[in-house]
C-alpha cells in the first residue's frame, strides 16, 4: 500500500509490536501444547504393552526418531498416561505448561495439588525451578491447604506476570527452529564470558544451527573444556529441548576420545547439569572444573 506521495505507508510501531507479539504468543502455546499432548498420548500408547518391551521399543524408535526415545524418556510418557487424566491434560494445555513442568507434577499424587501448581503456573509464568521451589517450600498446604476446592484462587484474580516477545525468545529455544531468535540475551553474554575466564574452556559457537529430524534448532552457546574433554551446552531453555541437542552432539560432533557432551541449564538457584548415560539422560556430579556455584548468581 502507498500514500497519496507515492511513498509507502509506514505502519505505527505499537500495531507491529502487537502483531509480533501475538504471534510469538501463538506459537509458543501451539509447540507447547502440541509436545505435551504428544508424550502424554504416547504413554496411553505404551500402557498396552508389558513394561518388559520398553527397552525394546526404545530401540526402535530411537534408530527413526533419535536418542531422544530413550526407554527414561517413555517411562516418563507412560508414568505421564497413568498420572494425568484428559481433564488434567485440557487444563494444562490451557494453561500453557511444558512437558518439563509436567514433568516435575508427576511427583505429586494429590490430583488437586497437581491442578494447583499447574494453574499457577499458567497464571504466574513459572519456570520449571521456580515450580520445584514453590512444591518444596509447600505452597499449597500453606496457601490453599485448608480451603476447600471451591475456594481456590481465581486466575483471573491474580496477577499475571505477562512475558514479552523478546523474553519468550530468550528463554524458550522451543522458539528458534523457527528462525525467530537472532540475538544473545545479556545473561548469555555474562555467563560466555564468566566460563571464557575460567581455565580449561575454549569458546566453539554462538547460536549453532543443529539440523535435527525435520527442523533446525539453535543450541545458544557451545564451548569445549580440554582438560574434562567434552563439549559444554549452555542453554536457558527446559530440559526436554537440552536432551534433544545432547544426544544430537553426542551422535555427531563428540570425537571418539571425548566424554558425552555436558548440558547446562541456567536457572534463578545456579546451574542445572545433564548429561548422557548409558540408560539415556541423567544429572552428573558438580564437575571441579566449572566455576564455583555461587558465580552463576550473575
Amino acid at each position: 500500500m502507498v500514500g497519496r506521495t507515492g511513498g509507502p505507508v509506514v505502519a505505527d510501531l505499537e500495531d507491529i509490536q502487537a502483531c509480533i507479539d501475538s504471534v510469538f504468543d501463538r506459537v509458543n502455546v501451539r509447540i507447547h501444547a502440541e509436545l505435551t499432548l504428544l508424550y502424554w498420548q504416547v504413554g496411553r500408547l505404551l500402557q498396552r504393552q508389558e513394561e518388559s518391551t520398553l527397552r525394546e521399543l526404545a530401540g526402535q524408535l530411537s534408530q527413526e526418531y533419535g536418542k531422544v526415545w530413550n526407554v527414561s524418556q517413555l517411562g516418563y510418557c507412560l508414568r505421564a498416561a497413568r498420572t494425568f487424566s484428559e481433564e488434567e491434560m485440557r487444563e494444562a494445555v490451557s494453561a500453557q505448561i511444558s512437558w518439563s513442568h509436567m514433568r516435575r507434577l508427576m511427583s505429586l499424587e494429590d490430583a488437586s495439588m497437581r491442578q494447583y501448581y499447574a494453574r499457577q503456573c499458567g497464571v504466574n509464568g513459572w519456570t520449571v525451578s521456580q515450580l520445584a521451589e514453590r512444591i518444596d517450600s509447600r505452597l499449597f498446604e500453606r496457601s490453599v491447604g485448608s480451603r476447600r476446592p471451591d475456594e481456590l484462587p481465581n486466575p483471573q484474580q491474580v496477577e499475571m506476570g505477562r512475558r514479552s516477545a523478546p523474553d519468550l525468545l530468550a528463554q524458550d529455544p522451543l522458539l528458534v527452529f523457527l528462525g525467530i531468535q537472532s540475538q544473545t540475551p545479556q545473561i548469555l553474554r555474562e555467563v560466555e564470558r564468566l566460563l571464557l575466564d575460567t581455565p580449561g574452556f575454549t569458546f566453539v559457537a554462538r547460536q549453532k544451527r543443529l539440523p535435527i529430524q525435520h527442523g533446525l534448532f539453535v543450541v545458544e552457546l557451545l564451548l569445549y573444556h580440554r582438560s574434562m574433554r567434552r563439549l559444554v551446552v549452555v542453554s536457558q531453555g527446559d530440559q526436554d529441548m537440552m536432551e534433544l541437542f545432547l544426544h544430537w552432539l553426542d551422535r555427531h560432533e563428540r570425537q571418539a576420545d571425548e566424554e558425552t557432551p555436558l548440558g547446562v541449564m541456567l536457572g534463578e538457584g545456579g546451574p542445572e547439569l545433564l548429561e548422557v548415560g548409558e540408560d539415556g539422560i541423567r544429572a552428573p556430579d558438580y564437575p571441579a572444573a566449572l566455576p564455583a556455584r555461587e558465580l552463576w548468581r550473575l
